[in-house]
């Protein structure tokens, strides 16, 4: 975790400092385009976790891996 932290510091100031780069009509299209960026995966997340069979977004996660949790003796 050490070594993350050490490798992920350096970026942190660049991505602070980047944004005042950007001419102010990017940075109110990114601050609208932010929301989206957090609500997507959550909503994505969340679909996943209900287990409506959806193919490829919300799987079936009771029917056919009910036996690889099973307690074997």
């Amino acid at each position: 975790m050490l070594v993350f932290g050490l490798g992920a510091l350096p970026m942190m100031p660049a991505v602070s400092l980047s944004g005042k780069m950007l001419p102010p009509a990017w940075r109110l299209k990114l601050a609208g385009a932010i929301p989206v960026g957090v609500c997507l995966p959550g909503g994505l997340l969340i679909l996943c976790g209900l287990s409506l069979n959806i193919p490829y977004v919300s799987p079936n996660l009771t029917s056919g891996m009910a036996g690889c949790c099973a307690h074997r003796s």
